[in-house]
Order: C-alpha cells, then structure tokens, then sequence
C-alpha cells in the first residue's frame, strides 16, 4: 500500500516537472533565432524594394538629356480636377497643337518670375506634356503638365518660380485660383515649384509630348555674333540641343540647314527691363525660325493674352 502511494506521488511530481519545463523548450535559443532571423529578412526584403523605386538622375554622359528627375508640381491637389471634362477613360489624351508664344527672362524683384506663354491652336489635352529650358543642363525637364483640356485660342501661363503659398496650379474651373504676381484671373496659371533661376538670356526652350515629339521650340541669344556655340557657355549644352531640334524640324536657319549662333532670337534690346518681352508674332505664319520673333517695346509684356503687333 505504502509502496502504491509513493509510486502515485512521484508520477504526479513527475507529471509537474514535464508541465514546468516545456514553457522553457518552447523559448529555446533555436526558436528565438529564427524569428528574429525572419524579422531581419522582412527588413532587407522592404529596404531593397525602396532602393528599386528610387528617383531616376539625369544624363551625365555629355549627351543632351531629354529626360529626367520628374518635377514635383507641388501646388496641385486632386481637389483641382475637373471631372467633367476629363477625356472618356478609353481614349487616350488628345495632344493639342500649340506654340510658344511669349518669353520674360527678367524678373527685378523676388516677387516675380521668368515665364512661357504658350498658345493653344487646337483643343486637346496637356496631360504628360514636358517643358524643357535647356540651361539647366543636369537636369532640363522643369515642368510636366496633369491631365487638364483646353481649348483652341486658350493662353496657357507657365510661371517659371513660386513666391508665395498663393501661387496655385489651376487645373479645375476656377482660373481665378491663383495668387501670386502677374497671375491673371482668365487664363490657366502653372508655376514650378522653388525659386532657382531657370530660364536664361541664353537659352533654347522646347515642350514635347509623351511620344518624344517636340511640338515647338524656341532659341535666344543676347549675343548672336558668336561664330560657334561652344563659345556661349561654360558647358557647351547648345550644340546637342541645337541637332536635337533640327532633327525635330523644331527650329532652323532661315535657309532650312541647321542653325548658327546668328539664326537665334536677337534678345540683347531686353536688358534688364521686366516690362519687355520676347514675343511671337501672332499674325504670321510659324517658320520654326528667328523671323517669328521680336522683342517688345517698353510695357510690351501681355500676359495671358495678344501679344501687342511687332514694331
């Protein structure tokens, strides 16, 4: 009898110590390594994908680049679409056909900025269209335009430096959205976001589709008497971007060959005065050539609307 119950005692005593101890097997340091070795490889796992979405860079081979690291159109929010003109989900935008039409290099003062004018000869759609200043050589992309129609004779206003919080892309109905110097309350006011200088007395200025057509272009000099392009810069970007646009059938002497320094817009009448502007002449016919252009008189700047007749 005695010997039955101590034989019960230590089963159940038994029993405990198995109880007790498998808690501890289960923690043991295999088990914990190979949770922590999994939460090591979630982590590489998430850091190489961020690496794979990495901002692209622009092109340091010497090459003119036509693309690259995509500007941030910072004052758009999607309060701003206009649903109902939006173009029918299976039809892709229709590119509008338009023109450069006014330049102003000059700005006097913080509260202003350079500025592109572009005016639309038919309806279309500007979603994806790439405005290049071909100064900033690194990285010549300043502006891609969202999805928004306009319409033919529209004036569409690029505003090349944000001054204020004022400063608001209008992508929806309301043109009187935008703040900011010289935004006009009845055309479609974009800025680029920051406060760098971007367009130069120097420079030649494109805007291209989604397809890597260019659909107008445009090239000033304040000093057309340079035998060769390479001598208008510290980093010869001209000479690319010059071929570039002549492949293109963008821009050309007046002969039809391949421009010199002295087929460029002739802008060394602008100075340093605000109130004058490189304009095209809107009554003649486009010759993707300096004979399209002039540089305003005084108070010659027209903003979002005709430009005044050449002198």
């Amino acid at each position: 009898m005695c010997g039955g119950k101590y034989m019960k005692y230590f089963r159940l005593a038994l029993l405990g110590m198995v109880i007790m101890f498998y808690p501890l097997c289960s923690c043991s340091p295999e088990n914990t390594d190979f949770e922590e070795q999994e939460t090591i490889e979630e982590a590489v796992e998430h850091d190489e994908t961020a690496a794979d979405e990495g901002t692209p860079i622009a092109n340091g081979d010497g090459e003119f680049p036509t693309t690259g690291i995509e500007p941030d159109n910072s004052s758009f929010d999607d309060e701003d679409e206009d649903e109902d003109e939006e173009d029918p989900p299976d039809e892709a935008p229709v590119v509008p056909s338009l023109q450069i039409n006014e330049l102003r290099t000059e700005i006097g003062s913080n509260s202003r900025a350079e500025f592109i004018e572009f005016k639309m000869l038919s309806t279309g759609n500007l979603a994806g269209l790439r405005v290049f200043i071909a100064s900033n050589y690194k990285n010549p992309l300043v502006y891609k335009f969202l999805p928004v129609r306009v319409k033919e004779g529209e004036y569409v206003v690029l505003h090349l430096r944000t001054s204020s919080e004022e400063c608001r892309d209008e992508y929806g109905k309301d043109l009187s959205k935008s703040g900011g110097a010289d935004s006009s309350p009845t055309v479609r006011d974009f800025w680029v976001s920051g406060n760098a200088e971007l367009l130069r007395k120097n420079d030649a200025i494109y805007i291209m589709d989604q397809d890597d057509h260019v659909l107008d272009a445009v090239v000033i000099l304040e000093k057309t008497d340079e035998a060769e392009w390479p001598k208008l810069s510290n980093y010869d970007f001209f000479s690319p971007v010059i071929e570039f646009l002549f492949n293109n059938g963008a821009w050309k002497s007046a002969d039809g060959t391949i421009s010199s320094p002295a087929d460029a817009v002739d802008i060394s009448g602008i100075g340093s005065a605000i109130t004058r502007s490189v304009s095209r002449d809107e009554t003649a016919e486009d010759t993707n050539t300096a004979a399209d252009w002039y540089v305003t008189a005084n108070n010659g700047v027209t903003i979002g609307v005709e430009n005044k007749p050449r002198n």
